[in-house]
């Protein structure tokens, strides 16, 4: 054989290797969230907003994107222990505790909590601790309600009560079982006008919460972990620039 001949072969496998391994690095990605209607929701189109976002973020990579609708907690767990079948989830806020275990993306976008009160309800104003003083304050599993909210449940400064997901909250709130209820501003806006319960729950803005950013996660099990965030990042980053981004907020917020 000669030396040519020799030096086209390497060449060659050389090649497939690259594209063999550009086709692993990119692939098909299944990703765990929650239903949390306008951002993300299984019957909603695209499956939510902030899940276009995720997926075109992706896209722009070259991944395919699978995204598996769990319990919120659920997701969370399986993201965390299983990050060979699940290798990603959204959008989570950041907190301490879920830190020690994920990988976190750039901020998709910001979102800020108000507080839903039934009709009626002398609780006009809610702009500290002091005024949730005696009162039954719901709570989903597995949300964060920022940092000073957090750990105010966390050091028993607030009478919580648990509830699996917002739509037991509101219910709850609405049969006089819990006081006041925390929900995402547009979240609330959108569970009142699907639920038509406008008669029956007030919203009340607060100054207590502060805008809190929302970001794709990878558990730090993941073996290429801190790749994929890097790839997720520069696929955000393409699709801010070339106009898709605004795009896709504009089209849900029209």
């Amino acid at each position: 054989m000669s030396f040519s001949s020799t030096l086209i072969k390497k060449f060659i496998i050389a090649g497939i290797c690259c594209l063999s391994g550009n086709l692993w690095a990119a692939g098909n990605l299944s990703l765990t969230t929650g239903e949390w209607a306008p951002y993300t929701g299984e019957q909603l189109k695209n499956k939510g907003f902030t899940s276009e976002i995720v997926t075109k973020s992706l896209e722009a990579e070259g991944y395919k994107v699978d995204i598996a609708f769990k319990a919120w907690k659920k997701a969370q767990t399986l993201a965390k222990k299983k990050p060979k079948k699940f290798q990603g989830s959204y959008p989570w806020f950041s907190t301490d505790e879920r830190k020690k275990d994920f990988l976190y993306s750039d901020k998709i976008m910001e979102t800020i909590n108000i507080f839903l009160v039934k009709k009626g309800s002398n609780l006009s104003k809610i702009d500290n601790l002091e005024a949730l003083k005696g009162k039954n304050v719901g709570a989903s599993l597995g949300y964060s309600y920022g940092s000073d909210f957090d750990k105010a449940m966390k050091n028993g400064q607030l009478k919580i009560v648990k509830v699996k997901s917002d739509t037991e909250g509101v219910k709850q709130l609405i049969d006089g079982k819990i006081d006041v209820f925390p929900l995402e501003k547009y979240v609330a806006k959108s569970f009142i006008a699907e639920q038509k319960i406008q008669d029956k729950v007030q919203v009340v803005e607060s100054s207590f919460f502060k805008p809190t950013s929302v970001h794709f996660i990878v558990s730090k099990k993941h073996d290429s972990g801190q790749e994929l965030i890097t790839k997720f990042n520069a696929g955000l980053s393409k699709i801010r620039k070339n106009g898709t981004y605004q795009k896709i907020i504009d089209e849900a917020f029209k």
